[in-house]
């Protein structure tokens, strides 16, 4: 077929990726004879961080999980389908901020409880690390979502599919984890900063918090208020952090880069 750009005996991905490359990469020729069509999926793994815990206002929010991947052989594109099962949520555009490669856009099918997430750009690996972070929206919930998250492939042109530099397909192998890939658990609204639970955040929470970390006190409950400089963690440079908002003009709790927007 014309279409068929990297002359490996289908359409897909691919050769959509052939083409981006030849046009602005100034890579082959189509239909050049210059593609390597078989790939040994060993070579190319995608795995789920699982299982992954997050924590969402039982209001509603969002939760995400990361997606990884592992590739022996330069890549420039994938296509990775994916199927989920869980009360209440909806897959939503991923983010792409740290992973190997550049995001490319993604088709979502809430109907059917399907997404499949493209990513492209010049040629990476070999590699392993991020590859893109799944993103749902959760409705209001008050017990724990379990979330189950397969590889799936569509019928039409994309695939669960990575794309070699050489040309051709390769179709990686999946790891997740046996029971939920995904658990997101309720959270109380609560005020950052605020450790002791009195509704506001100010010196007494970080005495509260130092009491905590050298004393043996009582932690911060929820413990995720304590993370004032939102670092993952209630530690001693949350103290500090709330020290200097208290007494030096510090940027709010939750708020390090100060643009009056929570960061955690």
């Amino acid at each position: 077929e014309v279409a068929d750009v990297d002359e490996c005996g289908d359409v897909n991905y691919s050769d959509i990726q052939y083409l981006i490359h030849y046009i602005f990469l100034l890579g082959p020729l189509p239909c050049a004879g210059v593609s390597t069509c078989s790939h040994d999926p060993n070579d190319f793994r995608v795995y789920l961080d699982c299982p992954y815990e997050s924590l969402v206002p039982d209001t509603g929010g969002t939760a995400t999980i990361p997606v990884h991947i592992a590739i022996d052989e330069p890549f420039w594109g994938y296509s990775l389908g994916f199927t989920y099962s869980g009360d209440g949520i909806e897959a939503v555009m991923p983010d792409w901020s740290g992973g190997l490669i550049g995001g490319g856009g993604a088709e979502i099918d809430t109907a059917l409880n399907r997404i499949t997430v493209f990513g492209q750009g010049e040629t990476v690996g070999p590699d392993s690390g991020l590859a893109f972070n799944l993103v749902f929206e959760v409705g209001p919930f008050t017990e724990d979502i379990e979330v189950s998250i397969d590889s799936v492939h569509w019928p039409n042109s994309f695939d669960f599919m990575m794309v070699p530099e050489n040309g051709g397909s390769a179709y990686p192998l999946f790891f997740d984890c046996v029971g939920a890939d995904l658990v997101i658990h309720p959270q109380e609204p609560y005020v950052c900063g605020d450790c002791n639970g009195d509704g506001t955040a100010n010196i007494t929470d970080a005495v509260y918090l130092i009491s905590y970390i050298f004393a043996g006190g009582p932690a911060p409950d929820p413990l995720v208020a304590g993370d004032a400089n939102c670092d993952g963690s209630a530690n001693i440079t949350d103290a500090v952090y709330l020290i200097t908002y208290i007494f030096g003009g510090g940027p709010e709790p939750c708020d390090p880069d100060d643009d009056g927007e929570p960061d955690c």
